[in-house]
């Protein structure tokens, strides 16, 4: 009774059998189908079970003609046959083909349409070696099916389901956050406030009736001043000082050797003992807070009101220590904490600057800040100071404030390069703080040694402000942006230069204006046409927010959304539209008022491709038939040839000039020299034995190679150049003409690429 081998079922030599090579060729026979032939299996008509001679003698199984699902079952184990093998199916068809081992329903590998899968199976249980992923959506985290995408859509990770899916890219607007209010409809001059339950953020009304300490109002304090009582416990209604009352300049602590100004206020100096009229200073950022200083450097709770730096040269501190209270007692606590919040970098800027003496200052960049008990240690580096060390123990200073954006998309940004240097090579988007003007600045033609403001190579970004009078600060101004230009209101409506110093509207309906005409020359006589030009820069549809408040009274405003910009000799027109006023027409003809314009970031990205993401290739050109893969660095994707390989074993002693012939299943390139391919010999022959390489085309064979196996086993190959193999083509292999003595146990392996 024959024996089989228990994978293959490759009929065995018995020890008794006359005529044993008739079973020894049959088996190379069936080994060598089993290697390299393929099958054709019809499933047009339903699911296909194979016999063991399918199973075993054939490496590529091509299931073809089926429309619908159909099943492939390999056969059942019987005997001494264990079903253990690696083997191919090619689904050919336009539905999936279910791999179920002997026909079970567990261990299964579903192949689908068009897809070419190397399988394993154990017998029980089938394991896919490739995946036979061709799409991006064979992918198993991707799901594109529940949803289908559209145009411009982008995948997105839903946590839900663990999968990625598409859905539409868009830069994030406030009502459009998950913890904020939905719409500003009917929310004109609301305020936002952290909700009662500490969750979210919601629109607040603030009202008269909300405060607690207010007194009533009713017809019988009409023409009343509001005032707080002597006893500090609250507010109170009096009656107005009648005209008879001495004025202010007539008070005997007033210095009224220089009358007052339209806008000055009065601020106490210190160093007469009198009252004397200023120019009001503009408060710091959107965050100011009142503190006393303290040279001491250790890293504790300074106490109550106090702020320290970490190293007695001020301007080398890397540590801002504050209080949590200020100098009244009053917390910041919640406030300091949002200091980090931005999700950029550089999370803002720090200014601490004498109330005493606003020429004394340090202006650093905040990186993070800690929880510390009672007190912040906030992180900072220092990039512009008026002294080293320009503050005494006992100071009274102002901490401002000013948080950047939050990190946008990736674009054509500002790159920040710190301080100017003669030696530095500036591009184009380079920004730079000058020590000189005490002003920062974008490059806009690259160049070295140009130092700013030098308008051929720089846009200004922020101007330095002029320094205050000395005394302590008075009553805090309007909060300025990065542009501000003081102008005098004009009630003409032409389109016309104002004159000199002056801004009109297109509208003597002030909050219905859709044009502003502003002269380049502001009220003091400074040019800010190279200014003005950059407003409208911003590749957004809106380019930013104008702000137009009254000098004197910051409760009368105007603010504009700006669109467009055109020039006109010696002013400017820009095409607004009026998003809030506090009146209909709040100025009046001559009245001082400031220009504030905030520039809206670049439009962001709307819509990405694979080709587009930081971590993959830039481009398919080249790439075509290549597959994705991580690259081994494993820091980003890259495309890279599938590279085919097959080898073929010839077991004992090949015959006198035996032929072995490789189907060529698909389109592959061989290199030349045959590089990477591997040639081992079991046994070493007596003599050299050379195999001659064959590609056989339509019956036709052409001698391409040999492959030459030397008496100590090196193999030596002679391959001069790239051949390519279409779909159909053999390779075959002849071994010498004259069987050697020794030689035997031969293996070739070839490796090439995909045409």
């Amino acid at each position: 009774m024959t024996a089989y081998t228990p994978i293959l079922n490759i009929p065995q030599v018995a020890s008794n059998q006359t005529s044993k090579e008739v079973t020894i060729n049959t088996g190379i026979a069936i080994l060598e189908a089993a290697a390299n032939d393929f099958i054709e299996l019809d499933a047009s008509a339903g699911n296909v079970v194979l016999t063991t001679d399918q199973y075993t003698k054939y490496f590529m199984l091509r299931v073809q003609g089926h429309t619908v699902s159909r099943n492939l079952d390999t056969p059942a184990l019987a005997g001494t046959f264990t079903g253990k093998r690696f083997f191919i199916v090619s689904n050919e068809g336009t539905a999936s083909v279910v791999v179920r081992p002997s026909g079970s329903s567990s261990g299964t590998i579903t192949v689908a349409a068009s897809k070419i899968v190397i399988l394993q199976n154990d017998g029980t249980t089938l394991r896919a070696v490739s995946s036979g992923v061709g799409d991006l959506t064979d992918l198993s985290d991707v799901d594109v099916t529940t949803v289908a995408p559209t145009n411009g859509q982008v995948l997105q990770f839903n946590s839900t389901t663990g999968k990625w899916d598409a859905g539409d890219f868009s830069s994030a607007t406030f009502t459009g956050l998950t913890d904020t209010p939905s719409s500003y409809t009917s929310k004109d001059l609301w305020a936002v406030r952290v909700n009662a339950a500490g969750t979210a953020l919601e629109f607040y009304q603030i009202v008269i009736s909300d405060i607690t300490d207010f007194p009533t109002f009713d017809i019988t304090v009409a023409g009343n001043l509001l005032r707080v009582k002597e006893d500090a416990s609250g507010l109170e209604w009096v009656t107005p000082v009648e005209a008879s009352a001495p004025a202010l300049v007539d008070l005997t602590d007033v210095d009224d050797s220089t009358p007052p100004a339209d806008g000055q206020t009065v601020i106490w100096n210190a160093g007469t003992s009198e009252w004397v009229f200023e120019d009001v200073e503009n408060g710091g950022g959107p965050v100011t807070i009142t503190y006393t200083f303290s040279t001491t450097t250790t890293d504790s709770d300074p106490g109550n009101g106090n702020l320290r730096l970490d190293s007695t040269t001020q301007n080398a501190a890397m540590k801002i220590r504050a209080d949590l209270l200020d100098v009244n007692g009053a917390s910041w606590s919640s406030v300091i904490d949002t200091f980090d919040d931005s999700t950029s970098t550089l999370k803002g800027y720090i200014r601490l600057t004498s109330r005493k003496d606003s020429t004394k200052f340090l202006l650093f960049s905040v990186s993070s800040v800690d929880s510390s008990s009672g007190y912040r240690n906030i992180s900072v580096t220092n990039i512009a100071s008026s002294a080293t060390s320009p503050f005494s123990n006992g100071d009274i200073l102002n901490l401002s404030f000013e948080r950047t954006g939050d990190k946008g998309a990736t674009g054509d940004g500002i790159n920040w390069t710190g301080n100017w240097s003669s030696a530095t090579t500036y591009n184009i988007g380079d920004g730079v703080f000058d020590t000189t003007a005490g002003s920062s600045f974008i490059c806009i033609l690259g160049h070295t040694n140009h130092e700013p403001p030098n308008a051929t190579y720089w846009n200004m970004m922020a101007e330095a402000g002029a320094a205050g009078s000395n005394g302590t600060n008075g009553t805090n101004g309007a909060n300025g942006g990065a542009i501000t230009i003081a102008y005098t209101f004009d009630n003409g409506t032409s389109n016309a230069d104002p004159g000199a110093g002056k801004l009109r509207l297109n509208n003597a309906t002030e909050n219905a204006a859709t044009a502003i005409y502003m002269d380049v020359v502001d009220s003091g006589s400074v040019d800010w046409t190279s200014v003005l030009d950059t407003l409208d820069a911003s590749t957004s549809t809106v380019k930013g927010q104008i702000r137009i408040y009254k000098a004197s009274d910051t409760t009368k405003w105007l603010v504009f959304n700006v669109t467009a910009r055109t020039t006109h000799t010696s002013y400017r027109e820009f095409t607004v539209t009026e998003i809030g006023s506090s009146a209909s027409s709040p100025f009046s003809n001559g009245d001082a008022i400031i220009f504030a314009f905030t520039r809206n970031g670049d439009k962001g990205i709307t819509s990405l491709a694979f080709t587009g993401l930081t971590d993959a290739p830039s481009s398919y050109s080249g790439a075509g038939g290549q597959v994705v893969r991580v690259n081994l660095a494993t820091n980003a994707v890259e495309f890279k040839d599938l590279f085919p390989a097959f080898a073929v074993s010839i077991s004992g002693k090949p015959g006198a000039s035996q032929n072995i012939n490789i189907p060529i299943l698909e389109g592959i390139k061989l290199p030349s020299s045959l590089t990477g391919s591997v040639f081992i010999i079991g046994t070493n022959p007596t003599s050299t034995m050379t195999f001659t390489l064959y590609q056989v085309t339509s019956g036709t064979a052409t001698s391409i190679g040999t492959v030459a196996f030397s008496t100590s086993g090196s193999p030596t190959v002679t391959f001069s150049s790239t051949i390519t193999f279409a779909s159909g083509d053999l390779l075959r292999i002849s071994a010498p003409g004259s069987q050697d003595a020794t030689g035997a146990d031969i293996s070739l392996g070839f490796k090439g690429s995909r045409t």
